[in-house]
């Protein structure tokens, strides 16, 4: 499993986090019909572990998670979720286990409309490095 499933499934069987987006938890982009709010998920980097004797299956990856939502509220509650389920855990998941999960960065913001008619559409970003040993 990659680290990427793994964290989508972390998220996905935390009932804090289901309550409030469901099952919206999506790679790279929200299909354009996506209620809110909903998270994505990307991986930014890898970078592998090396020894003399070549590379170890453990591997620092950042991840970047963002929160849309229509409510500044709603994005915050939204990520607080996200944040409380992920940081610090550390545990096996389907394929591999997690070393830990560390936060880098985190912010907010609005993608503001570029028509009357749209709403802007508020946003937290988080930035992770999690350390993944895969188990194959």
């Amino acid at each position: 499993v990659s680290v990427e499933t793994a964290v989508r499934n972390l998220l996905l069987d935390a009932a804090p986090v289901t309550l409030l987006v469901g099952k919206r938890v999506h790679p790279m982009q929200a299909p354009q019909s996506s209620v809110f709010p909903a998270v994505t998920y990307s991986d930014a980097s890898r970078k592998t572990v090396m020894t003399f004797d070549g590379p170890v299956l453990t591997a620092r990856y950042g991840m970047t998670l963002q929160t849309y939502g229509s409510s500044y509220g709603s994005v915050k509650a939204a990520a607080g979720a996200v944040r409380t389920r992920l940081l610090g855990y550390a545990g096996e998941v389907s394929g591999g286990r997690v070393l830990g999960i560390f936060d880098e960065d985190e912010s907010d913001g609005l993608d503001t409309p570029l028509h009357d008619e749209e709403r802007g559409v508020f946003y937290v970003t988080l930035s992770l490095n999690v350390w993944y040993r895969a188990t194959s």
